[in-house]
């Protein structure tokens, strides 16, 4: 079993000067601590369908900005920690349908757990046991950030993009965002009609440049 991207770091540290930037990190699996990356900075990413036994399905330790965490898991029995991840901090991320499938009690997250800081995100349909939605437990510092009301473009065929209309459209924080463009390369920050510079939550603004989708 290999996991996806080792940035360094171990539990309990970060390397936050290690990068991984516009890459699909897929399929990777270990025992704990991020079944698809550990540590370092990624941007721009998809993270999906990697697997770990516990602690972080797809991210554990890591400084995550503007990318997709979907659709990966954590087998871990009882409290689970993260099914999408655990732990580091994420910035303008969505996080979505990812799972702890045999998570259950006080302590599980299907989501995101314990994580330093969650910022302009959206953190929805992240599952555990007999189908509980489990989306974020444990957060030290939250910004902006949407686990309910988010409605996707075609979430059943990997289109996170917000429909028009949805929770997270022009709900960001403009203070806090950290990059000029989007995971597809669109501008961060718009200008809107009233002359009012918003930013979406999660990893797309509404104009779709490159519609990277997960298939």
């Amino acid at each position: 079993t290999n996991r996806c991207a080792d940035l360094g770091g171990d539990a309990g540290g970060q390397l936050i000067n290690t990068v991984l930037r516009g890459f699909t990190v897929r399929n990777g699996r270990c025992d704990k601590y991020g079944g698809g990356v550990r540590g370092g900075t990624v941007i721009a990413c998809v993270i999906a369908d990697n697997v770990v036994d516990d602690f972080g399905g797809g991210v554990a330790y890591s400084t995550v900005r503007e990318s997709l965490i979907a659709r990966n898991v954590n087998n871990c029995d009882g409290t689970a920690w993260g099914g999408g991840c655990c732990y580091g901090n994420y910035f303008n991320c969505t996080i979505v349908g990812n799972s702890a499938p045999n998570g259950s009690g006080s302590g599980f997250s299907a989501g995101v757990y314990n994580a330093d800081n969650l910022i302009n995100c959206v953190v929805q349909g992240n599952y555990g046991k007999n189908g509980v939605e489990q989306n974020t437990r444990d957060i030290h510092h939250t910004v902006a950030t949407v686990t309910s009301g988010a409605v996707f473009e075609d979430a059943a065929n990997g289109d996170y993009h917000l429909k028009p209309g949805s929770a997270g459209i022009a709900a960001g924080d403009v203070d806090s965002v950290m990059d000029a463009t989007d995971l597809e390369g669109a501008p961060r920050l718009t200008t809107n009609t009233e002359g009012r510079v918003t930013v979406n939550c999660g990893c797309y603004e509404t104009v779709k440049w490159a519609k990277i989708l997960l298939t």
